[in-house]
């Protein structure tokens, strides 16, 4: 599993486009940052606005980046992984190995989720240095009371909440992507139904809206307003992507 998780990782770094989304991924957020200190303002959603200061400035820029990280940073790499290398044929080659179809898919969707990761302390680190440097550290605490209240936001733990609930939203989005690969023949197909179902979900359930303004979902989560539906909502797309894509992996030819 280690061997082929290595190996996967080690194709993944081998594309150029790997490099360059993760280069411009740190530039988008920096020049998001440089935006956020100069308002000096971050909306929990549309009705809600927050003073910013070095503690929760990085949950902001999370959530003003989210929509590239959702949309092109994290779906380029699950396609490219996941619809291109099938529709290339590699995986002639990768299963001549001795191991199973389970063991490659898993390996996978682990070298995958540490991208996410990878993504998201860029993000974090952003917004720390960028807090600590441009902004101040709150004010009174009149204000931070009131920060908290409205985000969720009482200390920098909930910030690390903040990314790791995000980050379930993104691996949840990384299950979904292996199903739609897994049922459509070729990449640019695989990223416009990623993004079909994004779209799609707005309109099925309000509850399902996290994947495409998950910034604005994961601050309602955190100020205590929806946990359990969120979380019923997120697991049964999580169950439901995961499961069926196994099955699928496992029984369809892949070659």
């Amino acid at each position: 599993m280690f061997e082929l998780f290595v190996s996967e990782w080690e194709r993944m770094w081998a594309r150029k486009k790997t490099v360059v989304t993760l280069v411009l991924f740190a530039a988008v957020s920096v020049l998001a940052a440089m935006w956020l200190s100069r308002f000096g303002v971050g909306f929990v959603n549309a009705g809600t606005e927050v003073r910013l200061d070095a503690w929760n400035f990085p949950a902001f820029l999370l959530k003003e980046t989210s929509f590239v990280l959702m949309l092109v940073a994290a779906p380029m790499l699950f396609v490219d992984a996941l619809a291109g290398e099938r529709v290339q044929g590699a995986y002639r080659m990768v299963l001549l190995r001795p191991h199973g179809r389970g063991a490659l898919l898993l390996a996978k969707w682990v070298a995958l989720a540490v991208w996410v990761a990878m993504l998201l302390a860029v993000v974090l680190a952003v917004g720390v240095i960028a807090g600590q440097t441009w902004l101040g550290d709150g004010g009174a605490l009149t204000e931070r009371a009131a920060a908290a209240s409205a985000a969720g936001l009482a200390s920098f733990g909930d910030v690390l909440a903040y990314y790791g609930v995000f980050y379930l939203i993104a691996v949840a989005a990384m299950g979904l992507c292996t199903l739609i690969c897994l049922l459509v023949p070729s990449t640019v197909l695989a990223y416009a139904g990623l993004v079909g179902s994004y779209v799609g979900m707005l309109y099925v359930s309000e509850h399902l809206r996290f994947f495409l303004l998950g910034g604005e979902a994961v601050f309602q989560v955190l100020s205590g307003n929806g946990a359990g539906v969120f979380a019923m909502a997120l697991g049964s797309v999580m169950v439901l992507s995961f499961g069926a894509s196994w099955v699928m992996w496992k029984k369809r030819e892949l070659c």
